[in-house]
Order: structure tokens, then sequence, then C-alpha cells
């Protein structure tokens, strides 16, 4: 049995450590030397001043413009749009180490054997789908495309092919995997009926490969050549593929400009290979499905700036709709997102054709942006001459307004709902209409209280300073664990692995909580929260941070205390409790310097 086996957790950690990753850097963009570390321009955003900075100590890199940071893995991934896998091999190479693997478990390596012979089938099939071309069968999709304007280098490009291959070169291609049939089945080539005969899903269909984010074919969406409906398919989700996680033209976009000053998102593939085909290099589609949050995922990895492209018809405005209530969770301060709505009767392809680029950009640029699109499409439902109307359209809107997590954002939001029906909103008015589960969610500390902006500066503080955990050798922290407090889970996370690994630096505890998603949804956060923290204070920011969740932890003790006094009085052991806790407040050891947090808003 073939065995994809794992690279070693051990390996990698060891590959970074000896990574000279200056040199790495160095060797892809001009690093300048200044104090103990090297700046230069971000090569991942646009910018007039430096703001990348490489540390050799910590072999880390992190930009101040964009937030983007990692280690050398990170900056091969990111830099020239390869995986992982992809990554530790060139730097094994430069390193001159063998790359050391480590065993799968059985279940592990019979899905990963699966996996792999999906890749394996579907490269192939690529390949017999493109060699078609060749062959007399092809000459209505030539046709076809040619009536549609793509030129050759468009075609070969995107790798576009024709379904109609011939049975001996599928053999040919695929002979030497076993039961390919199989998976030729799983992967949605083909079907099978109720008498057990297979049928080429592709029959008489263009074809377009969809990629992953790495170049590798994952599945094909297929255009008919009659009349046969419907007129596009894509393949079924498999092992290896789902829909609703899977961006057309993707890859083609990450692999010219790693990081995208925009993604225009239209409907079809045909529009996508127009709009190249005109130089507009940031298109790209959603496969049948309506946006999701994995879609997102994707586009604010890749960008900040999203314009998504709709029919200017009912439908479209429909569609447009629903696109922003689902991604308008999703809006962070730094990011954008632009609705543009083309005239009746036209696609991205047509319109680019009769404007040509300029034209088509003039039109990117004047689109809609979100805040716009919210409010003036509310407007044209609802009469806002009287109370009653404007009433109601604060009751629909301030909902909406109330899932953005982009603090700032979410201040100017409403804002513009105060100014346009003349009455002041508060969002604490607002937030009976926030479901409970979120409130729970961690992600909660962008709109909770200021304790919780206590825990997350206490872990910025401790990221950036492990040794800080040795300041209060005698600091208990299980008494923390259930005071509430959003993100105190992962400070008690980090505040033990800290003090338990005395000499682990910052690169390596980012290492340790690399897949940790409440660490994730941390460091998303954070984004909008710079506390501008001179070096030579930090220190004294987090001995006042602990004292401040300290005497917070005991107030709510305190109270709980005295509430159960009230309703069923205290033990012997609680008195002496509520006694020690009074006389601790008072000491002057465990006050925080209030002047202090108060100038983070603490």
């Amino acid at each position: 049995m073939f065995k994809i086996r794992k690279i070693s957790s051990e390996f990698v950690k060891d590959l970074i450590t000896t990574t000279d990753i200056v040199e790495l850097i160095q060797s892809s963009i001009n690093l300048q030397k200044k104090g103990k570390n090297y700046v230069a321009l971000c090569p991942f955003h646009h910018e007039n001043t430096p703001s990348f900075t490489v540390s050799k100590e910590k072999r880390f890199y992190y930009c101040f413009g964009c937030n983007v940071h990692g280690n050398s893995i990170d900056f091969l991934i990111t830099y020239k749009g390869i995986g992982f896998i992809e990554a530790v091999k060139e730097l094994s190479e430069i390193n001159g180490l063998d790359i050391v693997y480590e065993d799968l478990s059985d279940y592990h390596i019979q899905k990963d054997n699966q996996k792999y012979r999906c890749y394996q089938i579907l490269k192939g099939i690529n390949e017999v789908f493109v060699d078609s071309w060749k062959y007399r069968l092809s000459y209505a999709a030539k046709k076809y495309l040619k009536e549609r304007g793509l030129n050759q280098k468009m075609i070969e490009h995107f790798s576009i092919g024709f379904g109609s291959f011939l049975e001996n070169k599928m053999k040919e291609k695929l002979v030497q995997i076993n039961d390919y049939l199989y998976h030729l089945q799983s992967v949605g080539i083909l079907r099978v009926d109720k008498k057990g005969k297979y049928s080429n899903m592709f029959h008489n269909r263009i074809t377009f490969p969809i990629r992953n984010i790495r170049g590798v074919v994952v599945a094909f969406g297929g255009r008919s050549l009659n009349y046969l409906h419907p007129k596009y398919i894509n393949s079924p989700d498999s092992i290896i593929f789902k829909k609703g996680q899977f961006l057309y033209g993707i890859y083609e976009v990450i692999k010219e400009c790693c990081n995208p000053p925009k993604l225009l998102v239209v409907e079809g593939y045909i529009d996508v290979i127009s709009l190249k085909q005109f130089h507009i290099n940031y298109a790209v589609a959603i496969l049948g499905t309506s946006l999701t949050k994995d879609h997102i995922k994707m586009i604010f990895r890749f960008t900040s700036s999203v314009v998504f492209c709709f029919d200017g018809d009912k439908a479209g405005y429909s569609a447009a709709w629903r696109t922003l209530n689902t991604i308008i969770s999703h809006m962070e301060d730094n990011r954008q997102v632009k609705f543009m709505f083309l005239p009746k009767g036209y696609d991205p392809d047509k319109m680019i054709r009769e404007e040509g680029k300029a034209g088509f950009e003039r039109r990117i640029e004047e689109s809609q942006l979100l805040s716009s699109f919210l409010f003036n499409r509310l407007k044209k439902r609802i009469d806002l001459s009287n109370n009653e109307g404007k009433a109601k359209f604060s009751t629909l809107v301030s909902p909406i307004i109330c899932k953005i997590p982009g603090y700032v954002f979410k201040k100017c939001m409403f804002n513009e709902l105060s100014r346009i029906i003349g009455v002041p909103i508060r969002e604490k008015n607002t937030k009976g209409n926030l479901k409970k589960d979120s409130i729970r969610n961690f992600l909660e500390i962008r709109r909770s209280n200021n304790q919780s902006r206590t825990i997350l500066l206490l872990i910025k503080l401790l990221v950036r300073n492990p040794n800080f955990a040795n300041l209060f050798p005698n600091f208990s922290i299980s008494g923390y664990r259930d005071t509430r407090l959003l993100g105190t889970k992962l400070f008690v996370k980090i505040f033990e692995t800290c003090r338990n690994y005395p000499n682990i630096d910052t690169h390596r505890l980012k290492e340790r909580f690399r897949n940790d998603l409440l660490f994730k949804k941390f460091e998303e956060i954070s984004k909008n929260y710079d506390f501008f923290i001179e070096k030579d204070i930090e220190k004294k920011i987090f001995e006042d941070a602990i004292l401040h969740l300290i005497s917070f932890a005991l107030d709510k003790r305190l109270d709980f205390l005295i509430s159960k006094e009230r309703k069923i009085g205290l033990t012997i052991q609680e008195k002496q409790e509520v006694s020690n806790i009074t006389s601790r407040k008072m000491n002057d050891s465990y006050k925080v310097c209030s002047k202090t947090l108060r100038y983070f808003n603490l």
C-alpha cells in the first residue's frame, strides 16, 4: 500500500531554528539593518515608509502596516504562494538537511492514500481533457470559445479542456492507479446508472479545472455545448473538494501577486477568464453557491478589500443582500467590501468587451460601499418621513450593525443610523438583539468590557515577553479560570506554558500555539488593538494589568459571597474568606496603578 508520511513536527521546529531568516528574506527583498533588527518596504502591501521588520534573534518577521507575520516557512508560503510541504522541502535543501518523517496511524494512512489517489486521478484526467483539443471531437468546443473571444493564451493559462475524452486515452493515464474506475466515480468524473453502466459527467462539455491555492486540481467545472441541462455543472463534493470552500481562479491570482490589493468576485468561469484576458488580474468566481464563511476566510486571507459583482436585476440585488448578511459579521476595521451592479442584460464578459479595461475598472472604483448599500436598500423600502418609519428603519438596521466585529466601523455605522433617523442610537440599546451564543464567543472581546481588554493586553505582552510569567512565581492562575472573562482561557494556557518553559521565546511560543483556534482568533482580534506600548514600560504595564485582573477576580468573588449571605447565609469558612478578601484588597501591594491602565482605556 502506498503510504503518505507526515513530516515530523520536531524536525519543522529544528528547521526553523536552523534557518537564517534574514538571509532567506534578503534573497527576495532588500533589507536594511536597524538596531538589532532589519527593516524593508513590506512585500505584501504597498507602502512608502518601511514597516516590515525581521528579527534574526527571534527568527520572526512582522509588518506593522498590514500585520502579516510568521517564521521562515510562513514567508516562503506567503511570498512564493507555495504549500507547506514545498516550503519545508526548499528550506531543507537550503540547509542541507534530510526531511524527517513520522509514522501515521492506520486510519490517517488510509485516508491520505485515498486523497493522494484522487489527486493523481484528477491530474491525469486534466491532462486527458487538455489533450482532447487535438481531436476532431473538440471542434465545437474550439468554435464556442472562439465565439466567446477567448484566445489561445487564456485557454492554456487556465488549462481549459474538452470532456469527450477517448476511453483508451483515459486508461493510458490512469492504468497504474489501483481501482481507478472507483476513484473516477468518487471524484465525480464518472457516474453509474442502475444497470451498473458508467457514463462521463463531462461528456460534450468544455472543462475548467478547479485548483486549490497550491495549484492542485481538486475538481472540474463543465459547460455544455448543446441544449443539455444544466448548462453549467461542477464536480460533486468529495474527500478533497467542497464547493463552499473554493474560489475559481484564486490560484492564478495569487500566483501573480500573493497579496493583491483587492479581489473581484464574479459569477462564472468565462467571466474570470475574459477579465484576465483584459488584464484584470484579480477576478475569482464562486462555484454556483452562495457566499460561505470559508469563501470569506479565503478572500480575507489574501486581501483586505473585495468587490462583489452582480447583475443589475432583482435577482442580482437579492443575491447582493444575502452576501451582505453573510459577510457583515466578518467586517473588521481594516476591511472594505463593495457591491458592483452591471446594467441589465450584461455580464462581466460582455461589459469589459464593450467598455474595455479602463471603463470596467472605473465601474469597480465607483461601486457601492457595504455601508451605502445597506442603508440605501432599506431606505427604498421604508418611509422615513414619519416617526413610525424611522423606528422601523432602526429596528431593521440595528441587528445587522450589531454583527459587525470592527469597533470603529460599528461605531461609524451607528453614527450614520443616528444621522438618518435624527435620534441618537447607543450600541448598548441594541445588544438585546445579539444571540446568546455570540456573547460567549471569544471574538466578543471586541465589544466587551474593560476587563476583557485587560486580558487582551496581558496576552499581547506575554507573547512578546514570555519571561514576564516569571515576575509572579507565586501567582496561582487556577482561581481565574472561572471569572467568565473573555480570553481568560487562552491567557491561562499561555501563562502556564511560559512558566513551565522558562527559556521559551516569542517564536517558539507562537509555534506551540500555531494550530490553537483561540490563539488564531486572538491574533485576528489584536490587529484592531494597537496599544503602542514603549518597550521600557512593558514590564510595568504587565505587572499593573495582572494586579488589575487579581482585583477584578476578588471583586467578583466578594460579590458572590455577599449575595449568598443575603439569601442563605455563609459558612464559617466563607465568612473568613470575606474577611481575607477585604483585608487583601486594602493592601497596597494589590492596588492597581489605575493611571497607567487608564491610558489604555482599561
